[in-house]
């Protein structure tokens, strides 16, 4: 059961305007954004058959969602990033540790990858990769479903699983942390 949302007065006033700007008028968050997270993961896909491909894994930067938008060419991009700013928590908050995760993901599998592409091994690249991909590609889905109006869709708690199952499954918990007693440690 969904949970009853109520919004504020510059919710309301914005909400009737979102449909015409690709924005959700539920969440108040745009799915295009998460083209920009796409990009790498598609490039990092290929490295295992164009390893040349982890040079613009590499060279890719992370932009924050309001500079997505401050970047793009959308006629309404100003509408968009207020709508991000006004989102109601329960989609913003998840919304935004989902990307988080996925940009740090992102680096420190480059990292590993870089790593065993010098290495030449053919092997543990194509691993890593598929495993970067698949943990990517499910806090991706996490993400798209706060875009598309599923409220508190992951608690720090359960992104911290994630992540720590990432690292786990690429036998890096040691490099990167390992959860001891409920919390963290980097």
């Amino acid at each position: 059961m969904q949970p009853e949302i109520t919004y504020n007065a510059a919710q309301k006033e914005l909400q009737g305007v979102l449909c015409d700007s690709g924005v959700n008028d539920v969440s108040f968050l745009a799915t295009d954004y998460l083209n920009h997270l796409n990009e790498p993961i598609m490039m990092l896909e290929m490295v295992t058959d164009m390893p040349e491909m982890l040079d613009a894994v590499e060279n890719w930067r992370f932009k924050s969602y309001p500079q997505h938008f401050r970047d793009s060419r959308l006629a309404a991009q100003e509408r968009v990033i207020e709508a991000y700013r006004i989102a109601p928590d329960l989609f913003r908050q998840p919304f935004d540790l989902c990307i988080t995760l996925v940009s740090t993901i992102i680096a420190e599998a480059t990292e590993e990858i870089r790593k065993s592409v010098t290495a030449g091994n053919r092997e543990q690249t194509d691993f890593l990769v598929a495993q970067t991909s698949t943990h990517v590609r499910r806090l991706m889905s996490i993400a798209s479903g706060c875009i598309n109006g599923k409220p508190n869709a992951i608690t720090p708690d359960k992104a911290e699983r994630l992540h720590q199952a990432w690292a786990d499954d690429l036998g890096l918990s040691d490099r990167f942390y390992k959860l001891r007693n409920g919390s963290s440690m980097r």
